[in-house]
Parts: structure tokens; C-alpha cells; sequence
């Protein structure tokens, strides 16, 4: 599981989160403290 940020230089703030892994891992729970 990782995450990614990637800020985009055109506007003032964002980014993009990428959250990968089997199934199981923990990525709804990830999601859901979000």
C-alpha cells in the first residue's frame, strides 16, 4: 500500500492520493479515517 502526491504547479494546491493493495489490506479503513 502507498501513497502518492502530486501537486500540480498550474494551480494554487491539489493533489491526487492513490491507494493500492490486495484485497484486505486495509484500504476501506484507510479511506474511511480519511
Amino acid at each position: 500500500m502507498f501513497l502518492e502526491h502530486h501537486l500540480n504547479p498550474q494551480q494554487d494546491s491539489g493533489w491526487i492520493e492513490v491507494i493500492t493493495g490486495s484485497m484486505f489490506s486495509g484500504k476501506t479503513e484507510e479511506l474511511i479515517r480519511r
